[in-house]
């Protein structure tokens, strides 16, 4: 004879939680709200592939008990066309609807999550809030807590996954059902599952290069210092060079071996950075850049872009004409600039006729369209070197996305910036492209430091 006892499955639904005669229904949000308002002639069609296993096991694992669910929906109103269109709300609304008085679900509750589900770092202190506000209800009324980590979202699921098991501890059973089989797989609770549970959450954060997320779940693990190492990589990747510099060497006094011989290198990347090196500059922007494009934030990505710009025409004036491209020293003048373009024989009237959108070119500051104007007049000087004019045609191809980057926050307006905008202005664009120009400036090349960071930190788990 079993005990009866209450038991709650927790669920994100996502897209292909609800299904209508075994197809998956697109768009969610828009044939979901369809199936909701005609709930009654589509019921007998409409199939929960991921759910209904998980509540078959439960039943046939505690015959006479009473399960809750409570299932997680997206509904993100203030979000663009193309994320609202796979909110879930409608499939868990039909789900509900579906289980609604079937023994032994007693009760079907709905929280809606009106954030974006895809950030992780939102996700995780979402769900860390949520749970954190019903322990106590939850350990009163349920004798066991399953948690689904099938369907959903990823950075839903890696929240509520990591958080139920913080929270609730042994009371937590994390479940996964495999698609097509009707087979439910429980993960037994402890402390090595928790552990590895963690371990795998911070691999998946540093894969995303999320080391805010990353550090936290590493102090949980009592691993100070390479949590240490995953938040001086976060004030690098903001661009926070002397706040990483500090926070290195600290760390370099208390640790040795791989730690130490990685942050060393650091250390002196930061200070070249910190000193304005312009290579130094062109290569941390195209490491910056090509994770924002890896991550999808495309108008981040737009803003490393034409910085990329910037610091490789700096580089290539400063050091083949021996111009001064930054502001003259505790002053915000260009006196040592002027000086430079006068001492080029033959630049200024090369200046005064080169062509501009504004009729004449603005040269008495080092802009980039005036820096665009030098290059050319250096590639023009040196036609045997190919580099030069390489460079050159790839930043003027690189100039076509002025008007995306003028129309963005980036500029002076609110349009977005999406990966597809940026392939339609440039077909074919790539990163491949920015690589060819560090190549033309004769850059030794060196191993991303994000990636190098998180391979010291997946060879010290």
């Amino acid at each position: 004879m079993h005990n009866k006892i209450k038991i709650l499955l927790i669920a994100n639904i996502g897209s292909r939680d609800l299904q209508l005669e075994g197809e998956a229904i697109k768009p969610a949000r828009i044939e979901g709200e369809r199936m909701n308002e005609n709930f009654k002639s589509v019921s007998e069609k409409l199939s929960t592939p991921i759910l209904s296993p998980i509540i078959n096991y439960l039943k046939d694992n505690n015959p006479d008990s009473d399960i809750e669910l409570l299932l997680f929906s997206t509904n993100q109103e203030d979000a663009a066309e193309h994320y609202r269109s796979n909110d879930t709300l409608y499939f868990a609304k039909c789900i509900q609807q579906l289980y609604r008085g079937k023994k032994p679900i007693t009760k079907v509750a709905i929280k809606e999550i009106d954030a974006n589900p895809n950030l992780y770092d939102s996700m995780f202190e979402y769900f860390g809030k949520f749970l954190s506000g019903k322990k106590s209800m939850f350990d009163d009324h349920f004798d066991e807590i399953y948690v689904s980590l099938a369907g959903g979202i990823p950075a839903c699921n890696m929240a509520l996954c990591f958080h139920s098991i913080s929270i609730f501890q042994q009371k937590c059973v994390p479940v996964y059902s495999l698609e097509g089989s009707g087979i439910v797989v429980p993960l037994q609770i402890g402390k090595q599952l928790i552990k590895n549970s963690k371990i795998a959450l911070v691999l998946k954060q540093i894969e995303n290069f999320e080391y805010s997320v990353a550090s936290s779940l590493l102090r949980d693990l009592n691993q100070e210092d390479i949590a240490s190492v995953a938040e001086i990589t976060r004030h690098r990747l903001n661009f926070n060079f002397d706040l990483a510099r500090s926070q290195s060497g600290k760390l370099i006094a208390k640790v040795s071996g791989k730690i130490r011989n990685l942050l060393i290198v650091f250390t002196s990347e930061f200070q070249e950075l910190l000193d304005h090196d312009l290579k130094s500059l062109i290569l941390e922007l195209y490491f910056n850049a090509e994770i924002k494009w890896k991550k999808g934030e495309y108008l981040d990505f737009l803003g490393r872009l034409f910085r990329f710009q910037e610091a490789v025409l700096r580089y290539i004036v400063e050091t083949n004409l021996e111009i001064v491209t930054d502001t003259d020293k505790n002053k915000n003048t260009y006196e040592n600039y002027s000086r430079g373009i006068q001492n080029i024989e033959g630049l200024i009237p090369y200046l005064e006729q080169y062509p501009s959108e504004n009729n004449k070119l603005l040269y008495n500051k080092p802009s980039v369209p005036t820096l665009m104007a030098i290059l050319n007049f250096i590639t023009q000087k040196n036609e045997g070197n190919t580099s030069f004019s390489n460079i050159f045609n790839t930043l003027r191809e690189l100039q076509r996305l002025n008007t995306l980057r003028n129309k963005s926050p980036l500029g002076h307006g609110f349009e977005g910036v999406s990966k597809e905008k940026i392939e339609k202005i440039i077909p074919g664009f790539s990163l491949e492209q920015l690589v060819l120009v560090i190549e033309n400036l004769d850059i030794k090349a060196i191993e991303n430091p994000f990636i190098r960071v998180n391979k010291l930190i997946e060879s010290l788990l």
